[in-house]
């Protein structure tokens, strides 16, 4: 009886396995159409891939300089709402793109322009931060993400809040 009911689990437990790798082909043919954009040419996020760039690219690769990335607001009331604005400059040799800005938590909400960045040119990066219920000493980062070198740079904001 308990052989039964083993070879009665691992029969059905094999048979959803072989049911569930039927979809194999058509994921792999939407990640494939995800790569290539409509003039069925590669797509820049393969292309522009620092994690993978020789010494020679990083030199000439795209790079965000920021004037400053901490900011500390000070002594804010709860339920104040400030805002500051990161200045940056593209000092790389390549255009570069703002792919995703994130901050820490729903308190703090970066604005960005998704728009390329020629070399040499400025921009900024404007950071909302809302106080209420966050009593207290606060540090609060900003995760962005580009396609230059580095690919990955981190913001901060500070504030007390009472």
């Amino acid at each position: 009886m308990k052989f039964k009911k083993i070879l009665s689990i691992a029969m059905l437990l094999f048979s959803i396995a072989f049911i569930s790798c039927g979809d194999g082909d058509e994921v792999a043919q939407k990640a494939n159409d995800e790569v290539l954009n409509d003039s069925e040419t590669l797509s820049t996020n393969l292309v522009n891939n620092p994690s993978s760039a020789t010494e020679a690219d990083m030199e000439n690769a795209a790079r965000l300089v920021f004037t400053d990335t901490v900011h500390d607001f000070g002594n804010l009331t709860d339920g104040e709402v400030v805002e500051y604005e990161f200045e940056y400059k593209n000092a790389g040799k390549k255009e570069i793109i703002i792919t995703n800005a994130k901050g820490s938590c729903g308190c703090t909400v970066p604005e960005y322009d998704t728009k390329p960045i020629a070399p040499g040119a400025t921009g900024s990066m404007k950071v909302t931060f809302d106080s209420k219920g966050k009593i207290g000493y606060n540090e609060k980062k900003v995760d962005i993400t580009t396609n230059g070198f580095p690919q990955k740079y981190m913001l901060v904001i500070l504030a007390t809040v009472n």
